[in-house]
């Protein structure tokens, strides 16, 4: 590690300490406890740091039954202000975009956060958000990214998966976790799909809305929403970046599901495909058990790939998320359905595609996470050699540990 590390202990003890504080609020979010956790100030920090890193600081703020340090409450409380401000301009501009949509005919559906939104599933400020997903059919993109443009946003990346857009001026300095000026992205879908882990898996057909109407459209039903979170947490999984706050979307979505929407999603249409649902089910069992109809994991494991079936055995929130430190040489190997996939797996992972390079390129110019980590600009031989000799920490999660070492309340 370098100089910016010289709070942190070695990288085993780190990690202990990072396991135990995840473990320990993902808990809290499913049943909170009476007695805080008896943390030293180092602890303190790191949970701050999980907090940020799973996006729920202002659940945390309304849930839990202890008071913890001043730090922690001030933290919290912050998170939760920021989330309440932030959620007011969301939703100022879902209705800007939805009264413009309407004025010109255009059929948009929300996606993910923007429906979650939507249902109420949250009360205000809860649920962060860093992107609006919208979806679209494909001969309407270039209005809609019209439309983007005129409301003041300007073209950010055009890739395979979506066309992004980012607001006309960005905020100079970014706060720490969820802040109100960090920047409030648009993400255009004419599909949506995951790659799991090299072929891609597309859902858009079985959650698309039969017909757009002109404006903001719903989800035709809470199966198709729930399918879209399960394909967005598998692929969360499988590069090892599910937040917390995803797998409390899926517990607090499931009782909605009627047995017979369960009963679709294993046997139905997307049959015998949904194997992918089997991990961010599995650890939705593990975390906030009793939502899920018996049998239901046993059914969808029929269909996974052995290797996958075993490593979600001992899968938990740390090891799939970015509280865990390690840097993983082929994360997603276990996803792979044929050796031949897990060859193309481990190529790519040496030797990255165009828009891979494209897409690190942009992340690192974009993200303060990523820029000037000294890691992601570096060439794949250059991070193989560095990751064998060193083993370096992953540049997201000491990122959220400097911020957090380096906090104070505003």
């Amino acid at each position: 590690m370098g100089s910016d590390d010289t709070q942190l202990p070695d990288v085993r003890q780190l990690e202990q300490v990072l396991r135990s504080t995840t473990l320990r609020l993902a808990s809290e979010l499913a049943a909170p406890q009476d007695e805080a956790p008896d943390w030293d100030g180092f602890e303190w920090r790191v949970a701050l740091a999980v907090v940020a890193i799973h996006g729920i600081g202002a659940l945390l703020a309304n849930r839990l039954r202890w008071q913890g340090p001043p730090l922690w409450s001030a933290f919290l409380a912050e998170q939760r202000h920021h989330g309440q401000l932030r959620q007011v301009r969301i939703e100022d501009l879902l209705a800007r975009i939805d009264h413009e949509a309407r004025a010109r005919g255009l059929g948009l559906q929300r996606l993910k956060g923007a429906a979650l939104l939507e249902l109420g599933l949250y009360a205000a400020g809860e649920r962060p958000m860093g992107d609006i997903d919208l979806l679209l059919n494909a001969a309407d993109m270039e209005a809609a990214s019209a439309l983007m443009r005129e409301l003041g946003y300007r073209d950010d990346f055009d890739g395979s998966r979506h066309r992004s857009f980012a607001p006309g001026t960005l905020a100079a300095g970014l706060g720490f976790g969820e802040h109100e000026a960090n920047p409030l992205r648009i993400e255009l879908h004419d599909h949506v799909s995951e790659r799991l882990p090299m072929q891609e898996t597309d859902l858009s057909e079985l959650i698309r809305a039969p017909v757009l109407e002109p404006g903001l459209n719903p989800y035709p039903d809470p199966l198709s929403l729930m399918r879209h979170l399960l394909l967005h947490a598998a692929g969360n999984i499988r590069t090892r970046s599910l937040r917390l706050v995803q797998l409390h979307d899926l517990a607090l979505l499931a009782p909605r599901l009627s047995p017979g929407d369960w009963a679709a999603l294993v046997t139905g249409p997307q049959a015998p495909g949904a194997w992918w649902a089997m991990p961010p089910l599995s650890l939705l069992e593990r975390h906030f058990p009793g939502r899920l109809p018996r049998d239901l994991l046993k059914m969808l494991a029929a269909d996974c790939p052995p290797l996958l079936r075993l490593s979600v055995q001992r899968l938990d929130i740390f090891e799939a998320s970015l509280s865990c430190p390690r840097i993983a040489a082929f994360p997603g190997l276990a996803w792979s359905r044929t050796p031949g996939e897990a060859l193309g797996l481990m190529l790519a992972r040496l030797r990255p595609d165009r828009e891979t390079r494209a897409q690190m390129r942009h992340s690192v110019a974009t993200q303060p996470a990523l820029a000037n980590a000294g890691w992601t600009d570096r060439s794949q031989l250059r991070k193989l050699l560095r990751w064998t000799l060193s083993r370096p920490l992953r540049v997201p999660t000491l990122y959220s540990l400097r911020c957090a070492l380096a906090y104070e309340p505003s």
